[in-house]
């Protein structure tokens, strides 16, 4: 038996101190004005009725899970890509297919964590490595505890260990407080904006089916208009604008006044706004990326590569790092998970023509990897695998240029 199986099959000694991963972010002062709107805790599906939080979390788990995913060899500074990836990172379930695993993974990682059960394993006979996880629900693995430094969680009532003490493999979130490798939930921590935008759409939506108010007035310069005579004039009235409708006649002692409300107050645009924003904030993300608009801005494409950059820097990348590093711990030493993230910043056919000139002047790349990224045949001469323009050869000799201002590639 390896070292690494005693190791996964060792359980703790437990200690009397325990950390609880639960922290207080819904607890003290500010959770009591979360109450107004009911519980200060959102549930899943509950928030993504949120058009900013459904959209939020659709763009990064939809990034993420449509990124390809390599498996390299770290030999001193080289790192060499592997032809043929281990399992875990090809199809690391026998459920679903690999971007629908990652899209699941960043859909709980955005709840706080992302678990799974380790079913398959692999390796030499000194050692075994994970090559097959499947996904938990993240409101199943309960009890989340640190106890005598080893992560422990209870899940059908039955308490396991996070890996490399257990068969639980663990992905934390993006914020994780000090003393704990649990994660905090965005949806919690966001429950108040979430809830308030919540609430503005449900009072704008059922305004005019249940508000304390008509939609139509009737003034009658009539004296002493009885009830009988007021229900009959309703009647005639309403048979007029609904249903099978018919002419309206109305004498010269009667007028109608239509109630209008002004959008901005009844539907709270305003309100909403401030609340996509702070959803947006939350999340990390552009509120352009999400197809709203800042206060006093308009949503602009001015500069596409720039906010893919920074979208990629500022809102993704400490999710792929920390999916990248877990992943990587179950795998054979030197063996280095990478997402490809040039994939992310995909721009248009000229400036793309102009970085990979770049990137072969500087032997930053081969022709041949080049080629690859572009689907394109590799050429069959060693000088091609070889980093940079072999001699006497242009970049145009051997990339596809781009035609009609950059539109298309030849």
């Amino acid at each position: 038996m390896g070292l690494l199986s005693l190791v996964r099959n060792r359980t703790p000694d437990l200690v009397e101190e325990e950390r609880d991963s639960l922290w207080p972010i819904t607890t003290g002062p500010w959770a009591e004005a979360l109450h107004q709107f009911g519980s200060a805790y959102v549930t899943p599906e509950k928030a993504i009725r949120n058009a900013a939080v459904y959209s939020c979390m659709d763009l990064l788990a939809g990034t993420v899970s449509t990124t390809p995913v390599d498996a390299v060899i770290r030999q001193g500074k080289k790192r060499i890509p592997i032809d043929d990836p281990p399992p875990l990172i090809t199809s690391p379930s026998a459920i679903v297919q690999s971007d629908v695993w990652l899209f699941q993974l960043m859909i709980a990682m955005l709840g706080g964590n992302g678990f799974g059960k380790i079913v398959g394993w692999d390796g030499p006979i000194d050692g075994l490595y994970p090559n097959q996880i499947e996904l938990l629900a993240p409101a199943d693995v309960t009890e989340r505890k640190v106890i005598n430094g080893v992560g422990q969680v209870t899940i059908a009532g039955k308490v396991q260990y996070l890996y490399p003490h257990g068969d639980i493999f663990h992905v934390p979130g993006k914020f994780v407080q000090p003393g704990s490798p649990f994660g905090v939930s965005i949806l919690e921590t966001a429950a108040g904006s979430i809830k308030a935008g919540l609430a503005a759409e449900d009072y704008g939506s059922k305004y005019f089916t249940d508000g304390a108010h008509p939609t139509s007035i009737i003034y009658a310069e009539i004296k002493n208009l009885g009830d009988d005579q007021a229900q009959i004039i309703k009647d005639a009235y309403r048979r007029a604008t609904s249903g099978n409708r018919e002419p309206a006649v109305l004498g010269k002692d009667l007028k109608v006044d239509q109630v209008q409300t002004d959008p901005s107050s009844t539907q709270f645009i305003d309100l909403m706004r401030f609340e996509i924003e702070q959803v947006a904030r939350f999340f990390g993300v552009p509120p352009s990326m999400i197809f709203a608009a800042v206060s006093g801005q308009n949503v602009t494409y001015a500069n596409v590569s720039q906010a893919e950059l920074s979208y990629l820097k500022r809102s993704l990348n400490v999710y792929l790092v920390r999916i990248e590093r877990a992943l990587g711990a179950l795998l054979p030493a030197g063996v280095v998970v990478k997402f490809n993230r040039n994939a992310i910043l995909q721009s248009d056919p000229e400036a793309r023509y102009k970085n990979h000139e770049v990137r072969l002047r500087s032997c930053l790349a081969t022709v041949n990897e080049i080629r690859a990224e572009e689907d394109l045949e590799p050429f069959d001469d060693p000088i091609y695998d070889l980093p940079g323009l072999p001699p006497g050869k242009k970049a145009a000799d051997v990339l596809p240029t781009p035609q009609g201002g950059g539109s298309r590639w030849t």
